[in-house]
């Protein structure tokens, strides 16, 4: 019974999952999920990652937007084709550079600037 009671009181004070915040230990994990949702106007969830790309996905049914976070090696060079190419954003943050790709917007000039508004938050 006593054994019951400490295993209760030490569950008490363990920290609750929190989705807005940022997740230690992950690389590609440099913003929240409530950060996240609110650029791209939609509740959004963290997938299970391995660390090097993090694929968040929106919640809500009518908003069906996905953000993916890679995290590139510091060392990577980036070029403007590169860029162009994959549509993407890549933003260098604490010696390390990401890759930015909104899926799901029906415009790209949407994407792009959702990507643009989600980089200035680093």
């Amino acid at each position: 019974m006593a054994l019951l009671v400490a295993l209760f009181t030490v569950l008490a004070f363990v920290p609750r999952r929190d989705p807005t915040k940022v997740v230690a230990g992950i690389p590609c994990s440099i913003l929240s999920e409530r950060a996240i949702g609110s650029v791209l106007g939609a509740t959004m969830q963290l997938l299970p990652t391995d660390g090097t790309v993090c694929h968040y996905v929106s919640t809500d049914s009518a908003a069906q937007r996905t953000l993916f976070v890679v995290a590139l090696h510091g060392d990577t060079p980036v070029n403007r084709a590169m860029a162009e190419r994959n549509r993407a954003l890549y933003v260098t943050y604490r010696r390390r550079t990401y890759e930015l790709v909104i899926v799901g917007d029906i415009r790209p000039d949407a994407s792009a600037a959702r990507e643009h508004r989600l980089a200035a938050l680093l």
